[in-house]
């Protein structure tokens, strides 16, 4: 009797879980670095919150099996592997406008008129709008989503050039559906998921990055003056360096404690020669 072949057993037992791993914790940590500087923004928070569960989500589907071929792997181990993929999902597409959201509100804040108003509402109807479709169609796509994960189970489910079209454009996304394209096409699941997962979820993150960007300016201009004032002539006395920064040191620069400015340290100094 021959027996049916499992996908991926033509190929060598490649792990491509590694690859994944960093390409989503480099970008995800790079995006929270940045947040920071946008607490004060609940839709980027929002938005953030999501890449970090999308993030413990995918650390855990790595560890049953994503990156591999099924044919490596045993049926529960490549079936919870499935399952977290399919987990992964709504997580990244609520995340990803969740930031457009946030880009939104901000230009929203310096829009010049009404009319750039009335335009920037309507995108971001559309945006969540949009998004309220996918995660429908994501969610209603089969009688039963067991079947994602478990091919025990036999549904019904949409055509998947339907399931393709919904995909977003910009630059990361189109790199992605060029993967989307041929995802699933040998039932291989966790290993054709690999390069889609990569770029969700740098898609993501880099809307984070790009984003909160602009807002970081004044944390990095506080950086740098601290750096500035404790290398200067006027920081190498210990003393002086309590007298002139009150003993808050750099982290109170940082985060925007009161300090004197290079130029009120400078008339400080002045002051204190002339009374000598």
């Amino acid at each position: 009797m021959s027996t049916i072949a499992l996908p991926g057993s033509d190929q060598p037992d490649i792990d491509r879980g590694p690859q994944i791993l960093a390409a989503v914790i480099s970008t995800t940590l790079a995006a929270l670095v940045v947040v920071t500087a946008r607490l004060y923004d609940y839709t980027m928070i929002a938005a953030m919150g999501l890449s970090l569960a999308g993030l413990g989500v995918i650390v855990t589907s790595v560890e049953y099996g994503a990156g591999r071929h099924a044919a490596y792997l045993d049926t529960d181990m490549n079936r919870l592997g499935l399952f977290f993929n399919f987990v992964s999902q709504p997580l990244y597409l609520w995340a990803i406008p969740m930031v457009k959201m946030s880009a939104g509100l901000f230009l929203l804040r310096i829009s010049p008129n009404i009319y750039h108003r009335r335009i920037l509402q309507g995108f971001m109807t559309f945006v969540m709008a949009y998004t309220l479709f996918s995660f429908l169609t994501l969610m209603l796509q089969c009688t039963n989503l067991a079947m994602f994960w478990d091919t025990r189970i036999q549904t019904t489910c949409w055509p998947q050039s339907t399931l393709q079209g919904l995909v977003y454009s910009n630059a990361a996304a189109i790199i992605k559906t060029a993967f989307i394209i041929n995802y699933g096409k040998t039932e291989d699941f966790l290993w054709d998921s690999a390069d889609v997962t990569i770029w969700v979820s740098t898609e993501t993150n880099a809307g984070i990055i790009a984003a909160c960007l602009p807002c970081t300016k004044p944390m990095f201009k506080n950086i740098l003056d601290g750096s500035c004032r404790y290398g200067s002539g006027y920081g190498k006395d210990e003393g002086n360096l309590r007298s002139y920064g009150h003993g808050t040191g750099r982290i109170s620069s940082i985060f925007g404690f009161q300090m004197q400015t290079k130029t009120e340290i400078r008339a400080q100094a002045k002051n204190e020669s002339i009374s000598l």
